[in-house]
């Protein structure tokens, strides 16, 4: 086993359960293989058998799963899940680098679950982004959620700019609620 897998192990994550990976962001899954391919030997292309009795060449039961760095290792969501594919490629930083393998249907890029896209300016934008804000929690991931609060932040500004209030409109409010709280009184 090698240090990188052991790593893993010796947390709890269960040996079946992890897949590694050369490569430092995104890998390629091969649902029909249950491996990473593009790598190691393991062509991407498969041939397939076609209702016809003919075969085609084909990447299309393959998916990128992007590798993104986390402070804690959720064991337990791990040893739950189809498994993760991990990588040794942290660029100094004290992070687990892996990805989540999706169900053959679920292809949600960073998310763990389909997030309905919104119209930017307007409330279905923030609701988007406060649900990748709530889903890069789920993961446990501070630097999705960093990138998510960011991403947030400017939906609101967009929102507020179609209303013709200012972000520093609600800062200004913002304050005035604290205050009242903090007298206890509203």
């Amino acid at each position: 086993m090698s240090e990188l897998v052991k790593k893993y192990t010796d947390l709890g994550v269960k040996k079946d359960k992890i897949f590694v990976t050369n490569n430092p962001s995104i890998a390629t899954w091969s649902h029909t293989r249950m491996c990473v391919v593009g790598e190691n030997g393991i062509e991407a292309l498969e041939i397939i058998p076609t209702n016809d009795g003919n075969h085609e060449i084909t990447t299309k039961n393959n998916v990128r799963v992007s590798l993104l760095c986390y402070d804690t290792l959720p064991v337990k969501q791990i040893n739950n899940s189809n498994g993760i594919i991990i990588t040794a490629e942290t660029y100094g930083k004290p992070y687990f680098r892996f990805g989540f393998i999706p169900d053959e249907k679920e292809t949600y890029g960073y998310h763990t679950t389909e997030i309905k896209k919104g119209v930017l300016g307007t409330l279905s934008k923030i609701q988007e982004e406060l649900d990748e804000l709530k889903d890069a929690e789920k993961q446990e991931s501070k630097i999705m959620m960093m990138v998510e609060l960011s991403d947030l932040y400017g939906a609101l500004e967009e929102y507020c700019l179609n209303q013709n209030i200012t972000i520093e409109d609600l800062r200004i409010f913002s304050n005035i609620t604290k205050r009242a709280f903090k007298n206890g009184r509203r």
